[in-house]
């Protein structure tokens, strides 16, 4: 009985797990980094006078004379993070989305001019076109901006003009 029992174990088919299940896992621990993420930021919500004396900082939204937490800003700003972690496309895709749908705009400005104020310059290309001076070659992060204030700035390559070598 034990053998055939053995025979029968060995010979089923365990089925692969299909991709449904990966996003699944995936979302999983998207909702669990958010929802550690707010009670940790929950905690350490400052109470009393402590919160009358805290300096403005990001995350923070100040009404009147009472302080707490900017709980959508929170949310944006872990969905920005997941985004730019993740390799699956079709998810970033889907959190840009949720924070387009929210007010938030995603720059990603390749081609454009490089501003300082909305873009960081994370490399340089050279490049021999002086037209091409200070363009955004590559944007390596998107950058996104919330009533036309930035909120994260752009990561970005940008050209460079390469002078020749002096010849002496």
């Amino acid at each position: 009985m034990t053998t055939a029992l053995l025979s029968a174990a060995r010979s089923a088919r365990v089925p692969a797990p299909s991709s449904d299940t990966g996003v699944f896992v995936l979302l999983l621990v998207i909702i669990f980094l958010l929802a550690a993420g707010v009670v940790t930021l929950l905690l350490r919500r400052p109470r009393g006078r402590a919160a009358a004396r805290r300096p403005d900082q990001p995350g923070w939204m100040v009404s009147g004379d009472t302080r707490g937490l900017d709980q959508r800003g929170i949310l944006a700003d872990t969905c920005m993070d997941v985004a730019e972690m993740l390799e699956n496309d079709a998810l970033t895709a889907r959190l840009q989305l949720g924070l387009e749908q929210a007010g938030y705009e995603i720059v990603a400005p390749t081609g454009g001019r490089f501003d300082p104020k909305v873009h960081e310059a994370f490399a340089r290309r050279p490049t021999d076109d002086p037209a091409l001076e200070l363009v955004v070659a590559a944007t390596v992060r998107p950058g996104y901006r919330l009533d036309g204030q930035t909120i994260r700035q752009a990561k970005v390559v940008v050209y460079r003009v390469v002078s020749p070598p002096a010849r002496g």
